[in-house]
Order: structure tokens, then C-alpha cells, then sequence
């Protein structure tokens, strides 16, 4: 049975993250970094180190040089420069003294930038890692722009919320936190933080990115924001506090004030957009030709045979299909399968029997536990913040997925601990929108099962100023940047439309992108069928064949890249 589980799926393979090293004149590592390995020419990585050729601002943070990567003890794959900034938990009870590190990490591609852009990333409760993967992206959005990559509080290296004893590997669920864990991991985050665990909330975490913005600008800097999914409610709560401090502000994915639900609305958004994308099979013929009837119905139809015993010997019952397909459906790719899913589900020969098992084992493969993301941290804003009034039961929750076809049911994995987390009061910034003229391009999918128009729209709504663009890209699902493909090479539209933006937010952006957005190809695609059904054909009724296990790795990896800081791609099985 799929059980959609918190739990992060990592674009790095570490458990641990690199103490960072110091360094010295031309870019030489001196410091001892706990080897017996060689100094490394960090002029000669992937990546090279570039020295700051002007002069640090007066209040910098303490900058040493560590991997791009957090898993690369080499360097091998690039050379960034690592600080801590020390915060006060709570700053309305700054006297109290309590603090917390918070975490960044930078990457320079030129010795003399012409500003910064600061990438920031959702969940909630992911950390900056996830950029790591996708850095070549960013590199070509803004290549004379210095990258920031921050842990916002509470996640990665960031004084991370945890409980140990709950995502110890061999606890219940592994890394993943469940059912009756959660009054203890309660009783664990209650004991160790009392009422600063009100620290943890959105607010300061905006508090923490102007200061770390403050402390790190230079005079002249023009300073960019791109913030994804959870990050945009983040960076519109950094734009309530610093109105005027950034150039420019990308939004992608957006998490509305007021209208973001992580409990009943996000998994009923699911459903939602899987209708819309059967509604685009319908209208498909050669997709439509495929059911003796209209292929939404016949979605509806195949879960519900499986509570009649269907399919027996495949092992599904309605949630683990509704947790398939909802997970499909964040993938770009993967969620073009979901009609043909559906047709072997229907059909259920032998070898569709084996085709939906490898299907699901590949799944599982793409989620993976990430030592940098924090379920604890992604609850407590969830319950205090991100939740529909008044507060649904832990009931209501459950039974708000059972008559849904696709779903990764991530309310009912917060279900149990409604009761029992200690949640915190949101501050007077809760609900609210703020006043800037800094320009803004916002963007979403209008396949978007995380965040649909309807959680976004409002966003767009309130910011109509000049230069304050709300722009809806056809076919895209989560995270626009990477996801809005316009060709076979992967460009995207959204990635035309952020770099146009960085390069000038004052200009007038061209949109010829959008008309390009490839809708869904249902017929599937021909390095990635084999991958993940085991046949040559998405929909055929065939014996599985062997697929090149280099081709199988590449696949996977390419996958897990796309969605960034979406705790709905971290479910698996």
C-alpha cells in the first residue's frame, strides 16, 4: 500500500554536509579539512572559486570556502563560500539572549557582480540544497549575479527542528514521522524550545533574509529574489518587513496569504488538476480512443473497482492508485502516463500487472531522505499558518481524500498531529499583503496541483503595480522555472521569463513563450517509457524488457531536479 509520507526526496546523496575550510591568497585551500588528501586547485573545478575583488561591506559575515555540492568532500563540483549569521530566536524577546545560526551558502561567478540573487526555497521545511542540483540554471538566468543559497530557519544547517528519536531510520517509519510519533516528537520540540518555538515561524524566517541581505550588500547592488512554492509566502512576508530592499522579486508556484491550505484544499487540488488533465485526454482523440467511455469517468471507475477487489493480483487498493497518480501528476513528464495508468488499470493483463508494479517501484526511488529537510519545522508552519479556519479534525482530514482519484494525501499525514503540536499564534504580518512598488514577475502553472490558480490568483491580484506582472503559463505544473518546457532540450518557458526579468525588471517582457508551451504528449516519450513502465509502449498491452540501467539513472536524476522545494515531491511509497 503507498503511504504518502513527508518525507524528502534529495537531489544529493550526503547525510552529512562539509565543515567548511578556510583559504588564503589565490584561492588555495590552507585549512586542515580533516584528511590527509592533497590542496585542492580550486581554480580548476567544475565550478571555480572567484575572489571578490571589492571591498567587503562593513558588518560581512565570516565567509570560508566550502563544496558547491553539501556531498562533495573533493570539490570537485565547484567551490562556494559558507557562513553562519547568529539570530535572535524570538526578536521581540531579543533581551532574552536566546539564539539560532542560520545558515547560507553563495556561489560567485564573477569576481565583481553586479548584484545578488537570492534563491529561496518552499516545503515548507526545505533548505537551500535544493538549488544545488539545478545551479547551472541559475548561472545562465543571471551569470553576473552572485547566487544565495539560505537555509531558512529551522531547516538544513540552519539549527534544524528535529526530533531524533522520530526520524531515527529505525523508528517506526524510518525518517518519515507518523501516527502516535507525533505526541512524542511534540513532548521532544515542547521540551527543547518551550514558547520559542513560536521562533520558528515565517515571520522571523523573513527577519533572518533582510538581515543576511543587509549584511552582505554591497552599495550599488541591484539585489533579486526567486522564491518557489512555500518560498513565495516567504519572500511576500520579507516584503511586508523590507518593503524597499530588493531590485526585483520572482515568484513561482505561488503560495497565496489566506489561500494557501496544506490540510483540506492542497489535497483536493490534486483532484482538481488531474480533471483538467483527463479533461485534455478527452479532447484528444487518439488519447479518447483509448476509453469506452470519457476518460475521467473511467478513471472514477477504475479506483472504484479496486475496493471491489479488481485487479487483485497487483496489490493496489484505492489509495495507493489516488497516491500514484497524485504523485505523477507533479512531474511534467510523468503525469502525461496518467491516462494510460488508467488504462491498465482497466485493463490489468499480466503484463500491465508488471508494468504499474516496476511503475510504482520507480516512485519510490525518486523520494529519498534528506538529512537537510525538517518534517517538524514544515508541521508547525503548516498547523499554525498554512491551515483552513476553523482548524478541521484529524476526521475531517482523513475523509477528505477518500472520494478523490488523485491525491498525495499530505493532509492526513498531518492528521495526527493536529491535536497535539503545540502550534503558535500568527503575528499581525499573518493574512496580510504588502505595500511595495519593487517589481515582480509571478508566475503559474495552470496545471499546477500544489499550488492551482485558485491559491495563486489572489497574489496576482493585489500586486498590479508597475512592472508587477502575474502571468499564467499554459500546461505547466509546479515550479514553473523548470517545468514549462517550450522544446526537446528542456528550455522552459518560465526560464525565459525570469532571465528576461533579471537582465531588466523595468522592461517589457516578451511573452512569445507562452503560445510555445508543449501541452501533454499522452503517447509518452521514448527514453522514458521504458524507464518507468518497463515496455516500449506506454499504452500496448506488451512483455517487459530490460532498460539500460545508465538510462534508468539519468531518467531518475533528470526527474528529481524539476520540482524545487515542493514538500509534495517528497511522498513515496
Amino acid at each position: 500500500m503507498l503511504r504518502a509520507l513527508l518525507t524528502y526526496r534529495s537531489y544529493l546523496t550526503a547525510a552529512i554536509f562539509l565543515v567548511a575550510v578556510g583559504v588564503t591568497g589565490c584561492g588555495q585551500e590552507s585549512s586542515d579539512n580533516g584528511s590527509d588528501s592533497p590542496p585542492v586547485d580550486l581554480q580548476t573545478t567544475s565550478y571555480p572559486y572567484h575572489p571578490d575583488t571589492r571591498e567587503p561591506p562593513a558588518n560581512d559575515l565570516d565567509w570560508s570556502v566550502c563544496p558547491l555540492n553539501s556531498d562533495d568532500t573533493s570539490f570537485a563540483s565547484g567551490v562556494a563560500e559558507c557562513a553562519d549569521l547568529d539570530v535572535p530566536v524570538r526578536r521581540e524577546a531579543a533581551a532574552d539572549g536566546r539564539t539560532l545560526s542560520v545558515f547560507v551558502k553563495r556561489y560567485r561567478p564573477v569576481s565583481a557582480p553586479r548584484g545578488q540573487l537570492w534563491l529561496i526555497s518552499g516545503g515548507p521545511g526545505s533548505s537551500g540544497a535544493d538549488f544545488e542540483a539545478v545551479i547551472d540554471l541559475f548561472l545562465r538566468l543571471g551569470p553576473d549575479l552572485e547566487i544565495y543559497m539560505p537555509d531558512h530557519r529551522g531547516t538544513g544547517r540552519s539549527d534544524r527542528l528535529s526530533c531524533p528519536v522520530e526520524e531515527d531510520p529505525d523508528s517506526l517509519s524510518g525518517s518519515a514521522i507518523v501516527g502516535a510519533e507525533w505526541q512524542s516528537c511534540s513532548s521532544a520540540v515542547t521540551e527543547q524550545w518551550g514558547s520559542d518555538l513560536a521562533g520558528f515561524s515565517t515571520t522571523e524566517a523573513a527577519g533572518d533574509l533582510g538581515e543576511l541581505i543587509d549584511r552582505t550588500y554591497h552599495p550599488g547592488d541591484e539585489i533579486y529574489l526567486y522564491g518557489v512554492s512555500y518560498g513565495t509566502y516567504l519572500v511576500e512576508r520579507y516584503l511586508q518587513l523590507y518593503p524597499d530592499q530588493a531590485t526585483g522579486v520572482v515568484l513561482d508556484s505561488i503560495c497565496s496569504p489566506g489561500s494557501c491550505d496544506l490540510l483540506l484544499g492542497y489535497d483536493r487540488g490534486f483532484n482538481t488538476t488531474a480533471q483538467a488533465l483527463f479533461q485534455l485526454c478527452a479532447e484528444d482523440p487518439s488519447c479518447a480512443s483509448q476509453f469506452d467511455t470519457d476518460p475521467w469517468s473511467a478513471a472514477v471507475t477504475a479506483l472504484s473497482q479496486l475496493d471491489m477487489g479488481y485487479c487483485s493480483s497487483l496489490g493496489w487498493d484505492r489509495t495507493t492508485a489516488r497516491n500514484v497518480l497524485g504523485i505523477m501528476l507533479i512531474y511534467a513528464q510523468l503525469r502525461d502516463y496518467m491516462p494510460a495508468v488508467i488504462k491498465r488499470l482497466t485493463r490489468c493483463s499480466d503484463n500491465d500487472v508488471a508494468a504499474l508494479s516496476h511503475l510504482l517501484g520507480v516512485l519510490s526511488s525518486l523520494a529519498g531522505d534528506d538529512p537537510f529537510f525538517s518534517q517538524p519545522l514544515s508541521t508547525n508552519i503548516a498547523l499554525s499558518e498554512l491551515i483552513s479556519s476553523p482548524k478541521p479534525t484529524a476526521a475531517e482530514v482523513r475523509a477528505n481524500v477518500t472520494d478523490l482519484v488523485a491525491s498525495i494525501d499530505a493532509g492526513p499525514a498531518n492528521a495526527d498531529a493536529i491535536d497535539v503540536w503545540p502550534i503558535y499564534e500568527p503575528d499581525g504580518y499573518f493574512g496580510q499583503y504588502a505595500e511595495t512598488s519593487v517589481p515582480m514577475l509571478m508566475l503559474n502553472g495552470d496545471l499546477d496541483p500544489q499550488t492551482p490558480l485558485r491559491v495563486a490568483q489572489p497574489m496576482g491580484d493585489h500586486f498590479q503595480g508597475p512592472n508587477q506582472n502575474f502571468l499564467v503559463i499554459p500546461y505547466s505544473p509546479h515550479t514553473t522555472l523548470t517545468q514549462s518546457y517550450v522544446d526537446e532540450d528542456g528550455n522552459t518557458c518560465g526560464a525565459d521569463l525570469a532571465g528576461q526579468f533579471f537582465a531588466d525588471p523595468a522592461k517589457t517582457l516578451d511573452l512569445t513563450c507562452l503560445s510555445e508551451v508543449e501541452p501533454p504528449n499522452f503517447w509518452g516519450y521514448p527514453d522514458l517509457t521504458p524507464v518507468i513502465f518497463q515496455t516500449e509502449s506506454a499504452w500496448a498491452d506488451e512483455a517487459p524488457i530490460s532498460a539500460a540501467s545508465a538510462s534508468v539513472s539519468a531518467q531518475l536524476q533528470r526527474l528529481r531536479s524539476q520540482v524545487l522545494g515542493a514538500s509534495g515531491a517528497r511522498h513515496r511509497p
